[in-house]
């Protein structure tokens, strides 16, 4: 079977998915929607995921003349058209039977060529988009594409419940995956402190996530304001991604007076990820709304303690002083109590619960199982060849 995997999400989608649903023995094209804006940032993407072409794995990318990936110049019908002819131009060359979109709205030319092009359509809700979509406009288009749409997958509960009360749709619930072969415990912990540029005493705190405003990175900006008075070494939060919120934490962080302290990183490739997972001492995700993110999923298989906030399905994933600790979203003084809880913990209660938070990922959240799942419940849904031609 010819299937597509539509997103913007480059390298996620092509390491975390493409590879696993070629492996299965579906050729596999990995299409990625690149907006007009961030051309130069995914060149060197683009380059990356080239190398990973297989015989059954292809990348087809698609130029957008839109600002975003979501389609949002809907009323700009210039745009928009040009656009969707792209997309007809891509997938009338590739010719799949099926299309699964990650993220909704980036399906809604999908969901007007459908019919045409004769494909089945699959849309993934990973909570950027459901937890982010507001005005009638885009509220109406999720619910066509919704309904256009052949089956929908939701990557939390939450996720799934906001899609039936939007659309009236049932969603099958497929949790965010973890390559935890890649993602593991590196013993090298010191050398990598060395190459990174951290001293023995520090104390590393990470997050990786866009610098968006529900990421709550400003919330974790305050607690790291307060944890300064902790005797637990000296403090650095590592912030690893981009977004269009860095002016603003650039200058909360120097009216805070932690410029010593905080590191942005910028984006950074999974490789240089691993690294950084396995340096920390600390991962935290401060988010004020979250579906199941794969950075926490990533930091649990390498064996990091999490800090998360009470939001989606993060905090289902982690279970309180079992694995990690849950926050309260929105409150710095919270998010410092439970990292000062992690460091305060004796080395052998540290290590179990490392252990366990591992232990989590790889038993629940192991991407190639639930890859399998998702790909054998599409090729399920689609008509044997005596109904289609009934």
């Amino acid at each position: 079977m010819r299937v597509m995997l539509f997103s913007s999400c480059v390298l996620h989608v092509l390491q975390n998915y493409g590879k696993y649903v070629s492996q299965l023995g579906h050729h596999t094209i990995v299409t990625p929607l690149i907006p007009y804006t961030k051309n130069r940032e995914y060149d060197a993407l683009i380059d990356e995921a080239m190398q990973s072409r297989t015989e059954h794995l292809q990348i087809a990318p698609i130029f957008l003349r839109a600002r975003d990936s979501r389609f949002s110049t809907l009323l700009n019908p210039l745009i928009f058209l040009r656009d969707s002819l792209a997309v007809l131009q891509v997938v009338r060359q590739q010719k799949p039977e099926a299309i699964i979109c990650f993220y909704v709205l980036h399906a809604f030319p999908l969901a007007l060529l459908k019919g045409f092009l004769g494909f089945s359509l699959a849309v993934v809700a990973m909570g950027g988009d459901v937890n982010l979509e507001k005005g009638f406009l885009r509220r109406l288009a999720t619910k066509f594409i919704c309904w256009r749409s052949d089956l929908i997958f939701a990557v939390s509960t939450e996720l799934r419940d906001k899609l039936k009360g939007k659309t009236g749709r049932d969603a099958i619930l497929i949790p965010t995956g973890v390559d935890s072969t890649f993602f593991n415990k590196d013993p090298s912990r010191v050398h990598l402190r060395e190459k990174w540029g951290f001293r023995p005493d520090d104390t590393v705190i990470l997050t990786v996530c866009g610098l968006i405003r529900r990421k709550g990175i400003d919330v974790l900006l305050e607690s790291m304001s307060m944890l300064r008075y902790c005797r637990h070494g000296h403090f650095k939060l590592a912030i690893a991604g981009s977004g269009p919120e860095k002016g603003n934490l650039d200058k909360m962080v120097s009216e805070l007076g932690l410029k010593k302290d905080v590191l942005f990183l910028g984006f950074r490739h999974r490789s240089e990820l691993l690294e950084l997972y396995n340096i920390a001492d600390v991962f935290v995700l401060a988010s004020h709304s979250e579906g199941l993110p794969f950075a926490l999923l990533e930091a649990m298989a390498c064996g990091c303690a999490c800090v998360v906030t009470d939001v989606g399905d993060a905090s289902k994933a982690i279970r309180e002083g079992h694995n990690g600790f849950i926050a309260s979203p929105g409150d710095p003084l919270s998010l410092k109590e439970k990292i000062e809880h992690i460091l305060s913990l004796p080395e052998g209660q540290l290590h179990s619960l490392q252990h366990r938070a591992r232990q989590t990922a790889v038993e629940g959240y192991d991407i190639r199982q639930l890859t399998r799942r998702m790909v054998e419940t599409v090729v399920n849904s689609l008509p044997k060849s005596g109904e289609a031609s009934a």
